[in-house]
Protein backbone atom coordinates (compact mmCIF):
# COMPACT_ATOMS: atom_id res chain seq x y z
CA UNK A 1 0.00 0.00 0.00
CA UNK A 2 1.36 3.19 -0.89
CA UNK A 3 1.80 6.02 1.38
CA UNK A 4 0.03 9.43 0.57
CA UNK A 5 1.33 12.52 2.11
CA UNK A 6 1.21 14.03 4.76
CA UNK A 7 -1.49 11.35 5.51
CA UNK A 8 0.44 9.04 7.22
CA UNK A 9 -0.90 6.07 9.68
CA UNK A 10 -1.05 7.52 13.37
CA UNK A 11 -0.62 5.83 16.62
CA UNK A 12 -2.12 6.94 19.87
CA UNK A 13 -0.46 6.38 23.13
CA UNK A 14 -2.69 6.76 25.90
CA UNK A 15 -1.55 8.52 29.21
CA UNK A 16 -0.89 7.18 32.61
CA UNK A 17 -3.67 4.79 34.94
CA UNK A 18 -2.86 4.57 38.40
CA UNK A 19 -4.81 2.41 39.96
CA UNK A 20 -5.52 -1.42 39.36
CA UNK A 21 -9.64 -0.29 38.33
CA UNK A 22 -8.32 2.41 36.22
CA UNK A 23 -6.13 -0.07 34.43
CA UNK A 24 -9.01 -2.33 34.23
CA UNK A 25 -11.09 0.59 32.78
CA UNK A 26 -8.79 1.83 29.77
CA UNK A 27 -8.66 -1.60 28.49
CA UNK A 28 -12.24 -2.37 28.43
CA UNK A 29 -12.87 0.37 25.92
CA UNK A 30 -11.61 0.14 22.33
CA UNK A 31 -9.90 3.83 21.27
CA UNK A 32 -8.32 4.26 25.51
CA UNK A 33 -9.81 8.02 25.48
CA UNK A 34 -9.22 9.26 21.72
CA UNK A 35 -13.03 8.81 20.80
CA UNK A 36 -13.75 11.18 24.03
CA UNK A 37 -15.64 14.13 22.94
CA UNK A 38 -16.85 17.20 25.44
CA UNK A 39 -19.70 19.64 24.75
CA UNK A 40 -19.66 22.74 25.88
CA UNK A 41 -21.92 25.99 25.99
CA UNK A 42 -21.23 29.27 24.22
CA UNK A 43 -23.74 32.52 23.92
CA UNK A 44 -24.84 33.81 20.39
CA UNK A 45 -24.70 37.62 19.73
CA UNK A 46 -28.25 37.89 20.10
CA UNK A 47 -28.10 36.36 24.07
CA UNK A 48 -29.38 33.00 23.31
CA UNK A 49 -27.41 29.86 24.47
CA UNK A 50 -26.07 27.24 22.33
CA UNK A 51 -23.73 23.85 22.91
CA UNK A 52 -20.91 23.48 21.34
CA UNK A 53 -20.19 19.79 20.55
CA UNK A 54 -16.70 18.23 19.54
CA UNK A 55 -17.06 14.84 18.59
CA UNK A 56 -13.52 13.70 19.19
CA UNK A 57 -10.51 13.31 18.08
CA UNK A 58 -10.60 10.29 16.27
CA UNK A 59 -14.18 11.15 14.67
CA UNK A 60 -13.29 14.48 13.66
CA UNK A 61 -9.73 12.87 12.26
CA UNK A 62 -12.36 10.40 10.31
CA UNK A 63 -14.81 12.79 9.07
CA UNK A 64 -12.34 15.46 8.33
CA UNK A 65 -9.70 13.33 7.05
CA UNK A 66 -10.94 9.92 6.02
CA UNK A 67 -8.59 8.27 8.97
CA UNK A 68 -10.60 4.76 10.29
CA UNK A 69 -9.59 2.92 13.16
CA UNK A 70 -7.72 -0.71 12.56
CA UNK A 71 -10.81 -2.81 14.15
CA UNK A 72 -12.12 -5.62 11.65
CA UNK A 73 -15.21 -8.01 12.99
CA UNK A 74 -14.08 -7.19 16.55
CA UNK A 75 -10.45 -8.22 16.00
CA UNK A 76 -7.32 -6.18 15.42
CA UNK A 77 -6.78 -5.96 11.61
CA UNK A 78 -4.59 -9.09 10.82
CA UNK A 79 -4.23 -8.80 6.91
CA UNK A 80 -3.10 -6.22 4.81
CA UNK A 81 -6.36 -6.86 2.59
CA UNK A 82 -8.46 -5.92 5.97
CA UNK A 83 -5.89 -2.31 6.24
CA UNK A 84 -7.85 0.68 5.59
CA UNK A 85 -6.21 3.58 3.77
CA UNK A 86 -5.30 6.10 6.51
CA UNK A 87 -5.24 3.86 10.03
CA UNK A 88 -5.16 5.33 13.42
CA UNK A 89 -3.60 2.74 15.70
CA UNK A 90 -3.84 2.38 19.24
CA UNK A 91 -1.57 1.13 21.48
CA UNK A 92 -3.11 -0.83 23.90
CA UNK A 93 -0.06 -1.20 26.16
CA UNK A 94 -1.71 -1.64 29.40
CA UNK A 95 -3.17 -4.68 27.88
CA UNK A 96 -0.41 -6.81 29.56
CA UNK A 97 -1.05 -5.03 33.24
CA UNK A 98 -4.67 -6.28 32.94
CA UNK A 99 -6.06 -9.03 35.01
CA UNK A 100 -8.49 -9.41 32.17
CA UNK A 101 -5.83 -9.62 29.24
CA UNK A 102 -2.55 -9.99 30.96
CA UNK A 103 -0.86 -10.96 34.20
CA UNK A 104 -1.84 -8.17 36.36
CA UNK A 105 1.64 -6.95 36.65
CA UNK A 106 2.85 -3.44 35.65
CA UNK A 107 5.90 -3.26 32.97
CA UNK A 108 8.31 -0.50 32.93
CA UNK A 109 8.27 2.88 30.86
CA UNK A 110 11.57 0.88 29.17
CA UNK A 111 9.27 -2.30 28.33
CA UNK A 112 6.23 -0.20 26.76
CA UNK A 113 8.93 1.94 24.43
CA UNK A 114 9.66 -1.53 23.03
CA UNK A 115 5.96 -2.73 22.34
CA UNK A 116 5.71 0.89 20.64
CA UNK A 117 8.24 -0.54 18.56
CA UNK A 118 6.95 -3.60 17.86
CA UNK A 119 3.50 -1.96 16.80
CA UNK A 120 5.67 0.38 14.06
CA UNK A 121 7.25 -2.76 12.72
CA UNK A 122 3.53 -4.71 12.19
CA UNK A 123 2.54 -1.04 10.80
CA UNK A 124 5.06 -1.34 8.65
CA UNK A 125 4.68 -4.87 7.61
CA UNK A 126 0.31 -4.95 6.94
CA UNK A 127 1.53 -1.93 4.75
CA UNK A 128 3.71 -4.06 2.23
CA UNK A 129 6.84 -2.66 3.43
CA UNK A 130 6.68 0.42 1.28
CA UNK A 131 8.42 3.02 -0.26
CA UNK A 132 8.67 6.14 1.94
CA UNK A 133 6.98 4.92 5.19
CA UNK A 134 6.94 6.92 8.11
CA UNK A 135 4.36 7.35 11.66
CA UNK A 136 2.98 10.17 13.31
CA UNK A 137 3.01 9.54 17.47
CA UNK A 138 -0.04 11.32 18.90
CA UNK A 139 -0.02 11.03 22.74
CA UNK A 140 -1.67 11.84 25.58
CA UNK A 141 0.49 12.51 29.53
CA UNK A 142 2.49 9.90 30.04
CA UNK A 143 2.21 8.47 26.60
CA UNK A 144 4.98 11.02 25.68
CA UNK A 145 7.12 9.93 28.09
CA UNK A 146 6.68 6.85 26.27
CA UNK A 147 7.57 7.89 22.72
CA UNK A 148 10.43 9.54 24.49
CA UNK A 149 11.67 6.77 25.26
CA UNK A 150 11.53 4.95 21.88
CA UNK A 151 13.12 7.80 20.40
CA UNK A 152 15.61 8.66 23.21
CA UNK A 153 17.09 5.73 24.19
CA UNK A 154 18.47 3.66 21.59
CA UNK A 155 18.94 0.48 23.56
CA UNK A 156 15.34 0.27 22.80
CA UNK A 157 13.93 -1.01 19.51
CA UNK A 158 15.22 -0.09 16.29
CA UNK A 159 17.05 2.63 14.58
CA UNK A 160 14.74 1.91 11.31
CA UNK A 161 11.44 2.35 13.27
CA UNK A 162 12.79 5.56 14.98
CA UNK A 163 13.43 6.95 11.73
CA UNK A 164 9.71 6.29 10.65
CA UNK A 165 8.55 9.24 12.92
CA UNK A 166 7.89 12.11 10.64
CA UNK A 167 6.61 14.04 13.84
CA UNK A 168 5.43 13.36 17.41
CA UNK A 169 2.51 15.58 19.37
CA UNK A 170 2.11 15.48 22.91
CA UNK A 171 -0.99 16.50 25.10
CA UNK A 172 -0.01 17.55 28.82
CA UNK A 173 3.00 15.59 28.67
CA UNK A 174 5.41 15.91 32.22
CA UNK A 175 7.90 16.11 29.94
CA UNK A 176 10.29 17.91 32.83
CA UNK A 177 8.93 15.83 35.33
CA UNK A 178 5.64 16.66 37.65
CA UNK A 179 5.96 18.37 41.04
CA UNK A 180 3.37 18.35 43.73
CA UNK A 181 3.19 20.73 46.70
CA UNK A 182 5.04 19.56 49.76
CA UNK A 183 7.33 16.71 47.85
CA UNK A 184 8.72 17.91 44.61
CA UNK A 185 9.63 15.42 42.58
CA UNK A 186 9.75 12.94 45.17
CA UNK A 187 7.57 10.84 43.94
CA UNK A 188 6.27 7.21 45.28
CA UNK A 189 7.19 4.53 43.89
CA UNK A 190 4.33 2.59 43.64
CA UNK A 191 2.02 2.34 40.50
CA UNK A 192 5.09 3.38 38.94
CA UNK A 193 4.42 6.77 40.17
CA UNK A 194 8.53 7.75 40.12
CA UNK A 195 8.76 7.34 36.92
CA UNK A 196 7.62 11.09 36.50
CA UNK A 197 10.98 11.45 38.97
CA UNK A 198 13.68 13.25 36.83
CA UNK A 199 16.08 11.00 37.88
CA UNK A 200 14.26 8.02 36.85
CA UNK A 201 13.66 9.94 33.65
CA UNK A 202 16.93 10.62 33.05
CA UNK A 203 17.31 6.51 32.98
CA UNK A 204 14.99 5.65 30.66
CA UNK A 205 15.14 8.21 28.42
CA UNK A 206 19.29 7.40 28.40
CA UNK A 207 20.04 11.24 28.89
CA UNK A 208 23.88 10.97 30.48
CA UNK A 209 24.61 14.30 30.20
CA UNK A 210 23.78 17.57 32.21
CA UNK A 211 21.10 18.36 29.76
CA UNK A 212 17.66 19.21 31.57
CA UNK A 213 15.03 15.98 31.40
CA UNK A 214 13.02 17.71 28.95
CA UNK A 215 15.64 17.50 26.28
CA UNK A 216 15.59 15.62 23.37
CA UNK A 217 19.31 15.22 23.11
CA UNK A 218 19.74 15.57 19.43
CA UNK A 219 17.96 12.21 19.24
CA UNK A 220 15.02 13.70 17.53
CA UNK A 221 14.26 16.95 16.00
CA UNK A 222 12.68 19.47 18.22
CA UNK A 223 10.61 21.38 15.00
CA UNK A 224 9.04 18.28 14.48
CA UNK A 225 7.89 17.74 18.34
CA UNK A 226 4.87 19.81 19.55
CA UNK A 227 3.89 20.44 22.80
CA UNK A 228 0.37 21.00 24.15
CA UNK A 229 0.15 23.00 27.20
CA UNK A 230 -2.57 22.62 29.42
CA UNK A 231 -3.11 25.71 32.01
CA UNK A 232 -6.51 25.03 33.63
CA UNK A 233 -6.31 23.66 36.81
CA UNK A 234 -9.24 23.92 38.38
CA UNK A 235 -11.24 21.12 36.16
CA UNK A 236 -9.15 18.77 37.22
CA UNK A 237 -10.76 16.87 40.36
CA UNK A 238 -9.59 16.65 44.29
CA UNK A 239 -5.52 16.32 42.27
CA UNK A 240 -5.69 20.04 42.09
CA UNK A 241 -5.41 20.50 46.47
CA UNK A 242 -1.66 19.15 45.29
CA UNK A 243 -0.87 20.60 42.90
CA UNK A 244 -0.10 24.23 42.05
CA UNK A 245 -1.87 26.79 40.79
CA UNK A 246 0.60 27.19 37.30
CA UNK A 247 -0.81 23.46 35.82
CA UNK A 248 -2.93 21.77 34.30
CA UNK A 249 -3.95 20.13 37.52
CA UNK A 250 -1.72 17.75 37.31
CA UNK A 251 1.36 18.64 35.40
CA UNK A 252 2.86 22.03 36.08
CA UNK A 253 3.09 24.34 33.08
CA UNK A 254 6.82 24.70 33.04
CA UNK A 255 7.41 20.91 32.85
CA UNK A 256 4.90 20.68 29.87
CA UNK A 257 7.10 20.97 26.87
CA UNK A 258 10.31 19.92 25.03
CA UNK A 259 12.96 22.34 24.83
CA UNK A 260 13.20 23.87 21.70
CA UNK A 261 10.30 22.51 19.86
CA UNK A 262 7.30 24.45 19.06
CA UNK A 263 3.94 24.72 21.55
CA UNK A 264 0.64 26.41 22.43
CA UNK A 265 -0.70 27.05 25.30
CA UNK A 266 -4.75 26.23 25.87
CA UNK A 267 -7.10 26.79 28.94
CA UNK A 268 -7.98 23.16 29.87
CA UNK A 269 -7.25 20.66 32.20
CA UNK A 270 -4.90 17.35 32.46
CA UNK A 271 -8.28 15.25 31.44
CA UNK A 272 -11.58 14.66 32.11
CA UNK A 273 -14.93 16.11 30.67
CA UNK A 274 -12.69 19.74 30.26
CA UNK A 275 -9.83 17.78 29.23
CA UNK A 276 -7.27 18.85 26.90
CA UNK A 277 -7.17 16.24 24.55
CA UNK A 278 -10.48 16.61 23.97
CA UNK A 279 -11.04 19.55 22.96
CA UNK A 280 -11.58 21.59 20.04
CA UNK A 281 -8.84 23.56 20.55
CA UNK A 282 -6.52 20.69 20.71
CA UNK A 283 -7.71 19.01 17.60
CA UNK A 284 -7.47 22.06 15.65
CA UNK A 285 -3.89 22.77 16.58
CA UNK A 286 -3.17 19.40 16.24
CA UNK A 287 -4.28 18.73 12.55
CA UNK A 288 -2.11 22.02 11.63
CA UNK A 289 0.56 20.60 12.87
CA UNK A 290 0.24 17.17 11.14
CA UNK A 291 -0.97 18.84 7.53
CA UNK A 292 -0.15 22.07 7.58
CA UNK A 293 2.04 24.12 4.85
CA UNK A 294 3.20 26.61 6.53
CA UNK A 295 4.89 27.72 9.89
CA UNK A 296 5.10 30.87 11.51
CA UNK A 297 6.67 31.83 14.35
CA UNK A 298 6.61 35.36 16.29
CA UNK A 299 9.43 37.44 18.57
CA UNK A 300 9.33 40.29 19.77
CA UNK A 301 12.62 41.94 19.22
CA UNK A 302 13.91 45.68 20.06
CA UNK A 303 11.72 46.01 23.20
CA UNK A 304 12.25 49.75 24.16
CA UNK A 305 10.58 50.51 27.51
CA UNK A 306 10.53 53.97 29.57
CA UNK A 307 10.03 54.22 33.24
CA UNK A 308 7.35 56.83 34.68
CA UNK A 309 8.73 60.01 35.05
CA UNK A 310 9.00 60.10 39.18
CA UNK A 311 10.19 56.82 39.25
CA UNK A 312 13.35 57.80 36.26
CA UNK A 313 13.85 60.84 38.58
CA UNK A 314 14.45 58.18 41.54
CA UNK A 315 16.37 56.28 39.11
CA UNK A 316 19.13 58.87 37.79
CA UNK A 317 19.21 59.64 41.60
CA UNK A 318 21.00 55.99 42.26
CA UNK A 319 18.01 54.31 43.42
CA UNK A 320 17.55 50.46 42.51
CA UNK A 321 14.30 50.34 40.55
CA UNK A 322 12.85 46.89 39.11
CA UNK A 323 10.06 46.48 37.21
CA UNK A 324 8.26 43.27 36.05
CA UNK A 325 6.48 43.20 32.58
CA UNK A 326 4.08 40.44 31.20
CA UNK A 327 3.41 39.90 27.53
CA UNK A 328 -0.21 38.26 26.77
CA UNK A 329 -0.62 37.13 23.27
CA UNK A 330 -4.19 35.12 22.03
CA UNK A 331 -3.76 33.42 18.34
CA UNK A 332 -6.73 33.03 16.25
CA UNK A 333 -7.21 31.69 12.85
CA UNK A 334 -9.94 32.71 10.92
CA UNK A 335 -13.57 31.17 10.85
CA UNK A 336 -12.48 30.15 13.82
CA UNK A 337 -15.56 30.17 16.44
CA UNK A 338 -15.20 29.48 19.86
CA UNK A 339 -12.22 28.28 20.23
CA UNK A 340 -8.03 29.41 20.49
CA UNK A 341 -4.16 28.27 18.38
CA UNK A 342 -3.04 29.30 21.72
CA UNK A 343 -3.73 31.93 24.78
CA UNK A 344 -0.72 33.48 27.18
CA UNK A 345 -2.71 35.45 30.05
CA UNK A 346 -1.19 36.21 33.05
CA UNK A 347 -4.42 35.03 34.94
CA UNK A 348 -3.56 31.51 33.48
CA UNK A 349 -0.32 31.80 34.41
CA UNK A 350 1.31 31.12 31.33
CA UNK A 351 2.61 34.69 29.91
CA UNK A 352 5.69 35.47 28.74
CA UNK A 353 7.59 37.03 31.42
CA UNK A 354 10.59 39.68 31.50
CA UNK A 355 12.68 41.96 33.85
CA UNK A 356 13.39 45.28 33.12
CA UNK A 357 16.74 44.25 33.70
CA UNK A 358 16.48 41.86 30.74
CA UNK A 359 14.89 44.23 28.47
CA UNK A 360 17.37 46.59 28.77
CA UNK A 361 20.29 43.65 28.25
CA UNK A 362 21.66 43.97 31.31
CA UNK A 363 24.06 41.28 31.51
CA UNK A 364 23.38 40.26 35.38
CA UNK A 365 19.92 40.05 34.45
CA UNK A 366 19.96 36.12 33.97
CA UNK A 367 19.49 34.01 31.08
CA UNK A 368 16.17 34.62 29.56
CA UNK A 369 16.38 36.25 26.16
CA UNK A 370 15.00 39.92 25.24
CA UNK A 371 13.74 38.58 21.89
CA UNK A 372 11.08 36.63 23.39
CA UNK A 373 9.30 33.98 21.39
CA UNK A 374 5.44 34.93 21.84
CA UNK A 375 3.38 32.09 19.41
CA UNK A 376 3.97 28.92 16.99
CA UNK A 377 1.42 28.58 14.50
CA UNK A 378 0.76 26.37 11.79
CA UNK A 379 -1.35 26.89 8.89
CA UNK A 380 -3.15 25.11 6.29
CA UNK A 381 -4.16 26.11 2.67
CA UNK A 382 -6.25 23.00 2.72
CA UNK A 383 -8.02 21.39 5.57
CA UNK A 384 -10.08 18.85 3.52
CA UNK A 385 -8.89 16.01 0.97
CA UNK A 386 -10.42 15.33 -2.12
CA UNK A 387 -12.13 12.33 -1.11
CA UNK A 388 -13.90 14.36 1.75
CA UNK A 389 -17.45 14.70 0.79
CA UNK A 390 -17.72 17.95 2.31
CA UNK A 391 -16.46 21.05 0.87
CA UNK A 392 -12.84 22.18 1.39
CA UNK A 393 -11.81 25.25 2.81
CA UNK A 394 -9.21 26.55 0.42
CA UNK A 395 -7.98 30.41 0.50
CA UNK A 396 -5.91 32.35 -1.83
CA UNK A 397 -3.99 33.26 1.12
CA UNK A 398 -3.46 32.49 4.77
CA UNK A 399 -4.54 34.54 7.69
CA UNK A 400 -4.42 34.82 11.51
CA UNK A 401 -4.79 37.10 14.41
CA UNK A 402 -2.72 37.82 17.32
CA UNK A 403 -4.36 39.80 20.23
CA UNK A 404 -1.50 41.60 21.99
CA UNK A 405 -1.40 43.23 25.19
CA UNK A 406 1.24 44.41 27.54
CA UNK A 407 0.14 45.62 30.92
CA UNK A 408 1.58 48.16 33.34
CA UNK A 409 4.28 46.70 35.55
CA UNK A 410 4.60 47.25 38.48
CA UNK A 411 7.52 48.94 39.77
CA UNK A 412 9.55 48.82 42.47
CA UNK A 413 11.91 51.36 43.98
CA UNK A 414 14.50 50.44 46.11
CA UNK A 415 12.62 47.25 47.40
CA UNK A 416 9.24 48.21 47.66
CA UNK A 417 6.57 48.46 45.30
CA UNK A 418 5.41 51.82 43.84
CA UNK A 419 1.59 51.27 44.48
CA UNK A 420 0.15 55.02 44.40
CA UNK A 421 0.83 55.52 40.69
CA UNK A 422 -0.53 51.68 39.39
CA UNK A 423 -3.91 51.14 38.32
CA UNK A 424 -5.05 48.00 37.77
CA UNK A 425 -6.21 47.50 34.02
CA UNK A 426 -4.39 50.25 32.53
CA UNK A 427 -1.86 48.91 29.61
CA UNK A 428 1.30 50.28 27.79
CA UNK A 429 0.17 48.52 25.06
CA UNK A 430 -3.22 46.95 23.55
CA UNK A 431 -4.18 46.03 19.98
CA UNK A 432 -5.43 43.06 17.49
CA UNK A 433 -2.95 42.15 14.84
CA UNK A 434 -4.32 40.26 11.61
CA UNK A 435 -1.77 38.44 9.57
CA UNK A 436 -2.07 37.28 6.07
CA UNK A 437 0.93 35.14 4.19
CA UNK A 438 0.46 34.24 0.62
CA UNK A 439 2.87 32.98 -2.24
CA UNK A 440 4.75 35.95 -3.67
CA UNK A 441 4.62 36.63 -7.43
CA UNK A 442 7.73 38.61 -7.50
CA UNK A 443 10.65 39.56 -5.92
CA UNK A 444 13.50 36.88 -3.65
CA UNK A 445 10.79 36.37 -1.10
CA UNK A 446 8.94 33.44 -1.18
CA UNK A 447 6.08 34.97 0.99
CA UNK A 448 4.37 38.00 0.45
CA UNK A 449 3.16 38.99 4.38
CA UNK A 450 0.54 41.70 4.47
CA UNK A 451 -0.65 42.91 7.78
CA UNK A 452 -3.18 45.63 9.84
CA UNK A 453 -4.33 46.50 13.60
CA UNK A 454 -7.70 46.41 14.69
CA UNK A 455 -6.79 50.20 15.33
CA UNK A 456 -6.02 50.97 11.95
CA UNK A 457 -9.38 49.22 10.71
CA UNK A 458 -8.20 45.21 10.25
CA UNK A 459 -11.02 44.42 12.28
CA UNK A 460 -13.26 45.02 8.84
CA UNK A 461 -13.03 43.30 5.68
CA UNK A 462 -11.80 45.93 3.33
CA UNK A 463 -9.03 46.76 5.29
CA UNK A 464 -8.14 43.76 6.34
CA UNK A 465 -3.66 43.27 6.68
CA UNK A 466 -2.89 45.72 4.20
CA UNK A 467 0.45 47.12 4.64
CA UNK A 468 3.56 45.11 3.65
CA UNK A 469 5.81 44.11 6.12
CA UNK A 470 9.19 44.51 5.75
CA UNK A 471 11.59 41.49 4.65
CA UNK A 472 15.13 40.67 6.07
CA UNK A 473 16.54 37.40 5.31
CA UNK A 474 18.38 35.09 7.50
CA UNK A 475 21.46 33.63 7.37
CA UNK A 476 20.20 29.99 6.98
CA UNK A 477 17.67 30.64 3.83
CA UNK A 478 14.80 31.58 5.99
CA UNK A 479 12.86 34.95 5.81
CA UNK A 480 11.79 37.52 8.42
CA UNK A 481 8.41 39.89 8.05
CA UNK A 482 9.00 42.96 10.47
CA UNK A 483 5.76 44.57 11.70
CA UNK A 484 6.25 47.43 14.38
CA UNK A 485 4.47 47.21 17.09
CA UNK A 486 3.93 51.49 18.47
CA UNK A 487 2.22 52.70 21.54
CA UNK A 488 1.10 56.49 22.04
CA UNK A 489 0.39 55.47 25.63
CA UNK A 490 3.03 57.39 28.46
CA UNK A 491 5.45 55.46 29.52
CA UNK A 492 6.37 54.62 26.23
CA UNK A 493 6.38 50.83 24.60
CA UNK A 494 7.89 49.97 21.26
CA UNK A 495 9.05 46.73 19.10
CA UNK A 496 9.22 44.92 16.64
CA UNK A 497 7.59 41.61 15.61
CA UNK A 498 9.32 39.21 13.87
CA UNK A 499 7.50 36.87 11.67
CA UNK A 500 9.52 34.11 10.50
CA UNK A 501 7.70 31.89 8.03
CA UNK A 502 8.75 28.98 5.90
CA UNK A 503 7.33 25.92 4.48
CA UNK A 504 5.97 23.02 6.80
CA UNK A 505 6.17 19.13 5.84
CA UNK A 506 7.24 15.96 6.53
CA UNK A 507 11.15 16.12 6.63
CA UNK A 508 12.75 13.02 8.82
CA UNK A 509 12.30 14.10 12.65
CA UNK A 510 14.94 11.72 13.64
CA UNK A 511 18.49 13.07 13.72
Amino acid sequence: MAIETPFYPIIYVRGYAMRSRDIETTVGTPYMGFNLGSTKIRQRAGGDIERLIFESPLVRLMKDYDYRDTYCDGRDVAEPDELPERPVFIYRYYDQASRAFGDGERREIEEYAEGLDALISRVRHLLGEPAGFGVYLVAHSMGGLICRAFLQNHNLGCALNRQAVKKVFTYATPHNGIDVRFIGNLLPAFWNANNFRQRRMRKYLAITNDRNVNDLDDKFSPDHFFSLVGTNYKDYGRKRAVVPEDSDGLVRIRNAFVRGGPRAFVHRSHSGPLGIVNSEEGYQILRRFLFGDVRVDGRLRGIKVKLPGSIEVRKKAGEKVAASYHFETVVGVRGARGWDMGRRRIRERCAVFRTYDALKGDKDAGPESSKPRLFTVFLAKELRTEKSKRKKELHGSLAFSVRVRVPVPDYEVGGKVRSNEHFEGSVLFQDVLVVKVSDATTGKSPWRVTYGWSEDGAGSAPHSAAVESRREKEENGLWRYIVPVESSAEPEFTAELELTVQEWGNAQGVQ
